[in-house]
């Protein structure tokens, strides 16, 4: 069942910048384009493990075009300058044997880390998995991102160490008791490296 779309939020990030956190729709494939052309190679690695210089159009078209119930995604605008841009991207994606269980993935451009967009995202995104039932959200994380896995810690997250990467689960109930209200980053636990957390991926 496709549920209904949830309304856009307003955050304010510092030097009083403001962002729009709405649901990701299809017509947003350039915009995500252009996001992606603004991110670094090591923002790249961190998000797939691997270093990508471009997005096929399948890959862009899978991570725009999303039911909002089994894969939801949501993004960031700025409104600082006349053309809105987008800055930030978080997702999660529902296990089909077990719709209780979703991975999650977030990705900030280089410019907007350190400002509490990967915490914002990762707020709204747990309520959002609240709301549809879903207890658990994990995310596979590398091994070399100690501020991440540092941060998952902090959250609460059970982790398991693969080798090269880290599985961190985290429940969703005591997540947002971490995390608090989804209008209210706290500064005290932003981490840059959550500008890429996660692969979801196809």
């Amino acid at each position: 069942m496709i549920r209904h779309r949830p309304a856009e939020s307003l955050l304010t990030l510092p030097e009083n910048e403001p962002v729009v956190i709405r649901p990701l729709r299809p017509r947003d494939r350039t915009g995500y384009r252009l996001a992606f052309a603004r991110t670094s190679r090591r923002t790249r690695i961190d998000r797939f493990f691997r270093s990508v210089d471009r997005l096929s159009e399948a890959q862009v078209r899978y991570f725009t075009d999303v039911d909002m119930d089994r894969h939801v995604a949501l993004c960031a605008i700025s409104r600082k300058t006349p053309v809105a841009a987008g800055i930030a991207v978080g997702r999660f994606i529902r296990n089909e044997e077990n719709p209780r269980r979703a991975e999650f993935a977030i990705t900030v451009i280089d410019d907007y880390h350190s400002k509490g967009l990967g915490r914002a995202l990762l707020t709204r995104l747990a309520s959002m998995a609240r709301d549809r039932g879903v207890d658990t959200l994990w995310a596979q994380v590398l091994s070399e991102n100690i501020r991440v896995l540092d941060w998952m810690k902090r959250l609460g997250a059970q982790r398991r160490f693969l080798g090269e990467s880290v599985r961190c689960e985290l429940a969703v109930a005591e997540l947002l008791e971490h995390l608090g209200s989804p209008n209210h980053p706290d500064e005290s636990l932003l981490e840059k490296n959550l500008a890429a957390a996660g692969r979801s991926q196809p």
